[in-house]
């Protein structure tokens, strides 16, 4: 019987959305976003430009929440953020 390889995807399946495999809340630099684009109801999110170690993989959208805007762009800085469905997360 041969061993399946686990992924950050298949642990987030039965795992608290909210927190990497180590126990600590997900965090996301600021840099490491894309520029901001609204969604069809005008919302703002950005993209994660690379995977972090905290699980976040290079592609999900992230909202801007409560973090500071600067022109088009999330401001530097670490954000705790929480999962909102699918490759979505809300900066807290």
């Amino acid at each position: 019987m041969a061993l399946r390889k686990y992924n950050q995807r298949d642990y987030e399946k039965f795992a608290n959305p909210n927190i990497d495999v180590l126990g600590n809340p997900k965090k996301l630099a600021g840099e490491n976003t894309d520029e901001l684009k609204k969604d069809k109801k005008g919302k703002p999110y950005a993209l994660v430009m690379e995977s972090t170690e905290s699980g976040l993989m290079k592609g999900d959208t992230i909202r801007p929440g409560k973090a500071p805007i600067s022109g088009n762009y999330i401001m530097g800085g670490d954000y705790t953020v929480s999962k909102k469905g699918p490759k979505n997360y809300k900066i807290d």
